[in-house]
């Protein structure tokens, strides 16, 4: 919390504390129960001493004489200096408060973010201004705006977060369904096809020229343009001479599938504004065997608005090499070559896209598991697979973010003002 209103909310924190109602949880009057076991119990006292013995601000409720017994714990309130004094998650009623100076809160959305955790995020602040700047910033699959930040409802905040939190799709969002479903060969991409038409969410009205300045979807463009010149058509790289035409129809195809920079609204009550996006993952791994596969795994990162390393393969490198050097300007700002040790060992990247066969697949897959951080989608498609029109699942590539905001407490929803 900013430390200019910090003194004053602390004070109303513990004051409801005070008027919370600890006991048993069928009980219609109870407001916070038990904890799930009396490990769970030893663990959250053990944070709250540890925070107590390194000289933090501690301040924690009383618990009633019915509940000193079993696996109650006290909502606690404790102050931190630093997001570092967080070494885990504690599951339990304890807050951890943490101040910081104005021209400090880009810096700590930043530290939040390089935590990892990025399930909910909650924003509370009557200035649009700061409620945007910080919306942007942060990592986050489900953001709340001046409300609680529990109790997303399917098909209105679809729920799940990004990297240690999660890996996607949302449970009860537009792309869940098709996640169990074995896409046909024939089809590209048909769940965000489907996103692009759904009745259940509308695009938001924006400039279609400011998403045609998505510098990602600019170079996707100079890919399709320089396929079509001959600038990568005439090189001596294609296996077969089909292949130029199938990777222009591939770049084609996720140009008209990307959702990059499409903001959707979901339905939802009076009061209250449901959106929806999906963003880029940030660097995907492409790992082609040929320069068809090649074309399909940039051409399927740039319309995700992912920057790419590519990873040369064992057979046919030489090729690989050639159209990397022979790229556009604008698409090698994109993409650049590196190898699989270095990839292995770093965090950086969040997906990847393979081409080869299923052996081939699972010695990379057993030692990509074994790499510290989050976990990582991997998609492969075959060589056969691609040189049919298969394409590469663009959702896998971007996050889902759901952004829910109370516009009541902004001073109304002034849609209300334009019914009659």
């Amino acid at each position: 919390m900013q430390d200019d209103i910090a003194p004053r909310l602390v004070e109303m924190l513990r004051g409801a504390m005070a008027e919370l109602r600890i006991g048993r949880p069928d009980r219609l009057d109870s407001d916070v129960g038990p904890v799930i076991s009396a490990e769970a119990r030893e663990g959250i006292e053990r944070h709250i001493s540890v925070m107590r013995a390194r000289g933090c601000t501690v301040h924690a409720a009383t618990l009633p004489e019915d509940s000193r017994h079993g696996t109650f714990v006290a909502p606690t309130l404790i102050e931190i200096d630093s997001l570092e004094a967080l070494e885990r998650e504690v599951f339990g009623p304890v807050l951890h408060v943490l101040r910081y100076r104005q021209d400090k809160l880009d810096s700590m959305v930043d530290a939040v973010n390089a935590l990892g955790y990025a399930l909910t995020f909650g924003i509370h602040s009557r200035i649009d201004e700061t409620i945007a700047r910080v919306g942007a910033r942060i990592s986050a699959g489900n953001v709340y705006v001046n409300r609680n930040i529990i109790g997303a409802v399917v098909g209105v905040q679809p729920f799940g977060g990004m990297g240690l939190s999660g890996t996607g799709p949302k449970a009860g969002g537009p792309l869940y369904l098709y996640r169990l479903l074995q896409a046909d060969a024939a089809s590209s991409n048909p769940a965000l096809r489907a996103l692009s038409v759904s009745s259940a969410c509308q695009a938001v009205a924006s400039d279609a020229e400011q998403r045609a300045k998505q510098p990602a979807l600019q170079a996707l463009q100079c890919l399709v343009e320089a396929l079509q010149s001959g600038a990568l058509s005439q090189l001596d790289v294609w296996q077969d001479r089909r292949d130029v035409a199938q990777a222009l129809a591939a770049c084609q195809s996720y140009q008209q599938c990307s959702v990059l920079g499409v903001v959707f609204n979901l339905p939802g009550p009076t009061g209250e504004t449901n959106r929806y996006q999906l963003l880029p993952r940030g660097v995907v791994w492409a790992a082609p065997q040929s320069a068809l596969g090649l074309l399909h795994q940039m051409a399927a990162a740039l319309a995700s608005g992912n920057a790419c390393q590519v990873t040369l393969p064992t057979v046919g490198s030489a090729a690989i090499s050639r159209l990397l050097a022979a790229l556009p300007e604008p698409v090698s700002r994109f993409v650049q070559a590196s190898q699989s040790e270095q990839l292995l060992d770093e965090q950086t990247w969040g997906a990847l896209l393979f081409e080869g066969d299923a052996d081939e697949l699972q010695r990379l897959s057993q030692r990509v598991v074994q790499r510290p951080g989050a976990l990582v989608r991997l998609e492969n498609q075959t060589p056969a697979q691609l040189a049919a029109g298969v394409c590469y699942d663009l959702g896998a590539l971007m996050h889902e973010q759901s952004i829910s905001t109370n516009t009541a407490a902004a001073g109304g929803n002034a849609q209300l003002m334009t019914m009659g």
